[in-house]
């Protein structure tokens, strides 16, 4: 399956209206802080990842609920950009994830940023590419973040879903450079350019944050 070409994407505001667009540079100097948060994260470890292939590039469909500040969504996939999408005071990360979140009213994406860190060890992310379906824990891909930056934007992809809860973890998560590596390898420089922020309210909330585990259906 031919997957979009990023070399076109000025192009892809044309399959959307919204003037609210992402991914956008968050500006911590900007940013309005908010009361302590919660995030909680259950994973069920019982069944594997399967990977698909669609014309924004290869997901991974993965099960699990996510608690953010009293509102639940269910986990449907996640996938990895190579160069990070959002921008941190202007700085961008060597990549970033994304877990795509959904539930009956709305579409939310829990981000992280990817940093390269020589003495993380390997998880074998290259495995992870080539295989239809793998026993693979989510839980290595995801930092234990101190806060998150939160505001209401659009999917970084054609065709552009508006009104998209975006959940931004403050810290990245360290990862030996084989696995970035693997990233590139897979989805080449596969970020969208930062879109205007046009006066858009962003929060940053501290978090109590857990990851736990579901062992049965």
């Amino acid at each position: 399956m031919a997957r979009i070409d990023y070399r076109d994407q000025d192009q892809w505001s044309q399959t959307t209206r919204s003037t609210n667009q992402s991914p956008i540079n968050i500006q911590t100097n900007q940013v309005q802080v908010r009361p302590l948060s919660q995030i909680q994260i259950i994973l069920n470890n019982l069944r594997g990842i399967t990977a698909k292939e669609i014309p924004s590039g290869q997901q991974f469909f993965c099960e699990g609920q996510v608690n953010i500040n009293g509102h639940s969504w269910q986990m449907e996939r996640f996938h990895f950009h190579d160069g990070a999408e959002h921008l941190l005071d202007g700085q961008r990360y060597d990549g970033e994830l994304h877990l795509v979140l959904k539930n009956d009213q709305q579409t939310a994406v829990l981000g992280a940023w990817l940093v390269a860190d020589e003495n993380k060890t390997s998880l074998a992310l290259k495995q992870l590419f080539h295989a239809n379906q793998l026993a693979f824990s989510l839980r290595s891909l995801l930092p234990q973040a101190q806060g998150y930056y939160h505001y209401q934007g659009t999917l970084t992809t054609p065709p552009l879903l508006e009104n998209i809860e975006w959940f931004i973890l403050d810290q990245p998560l360290a990862l030996n450079p084989n696995d970035l590596a693997a990233i590139r390898a897979n989805f080449p420089d596969n970020h969208r350019q930062i879109q205007a922020d046009n006066g858009r309210l962003v929060e940053y909330f501290p978090v109590q944050f857990h990851i736990g585990n579901q062992f049965s259906d």
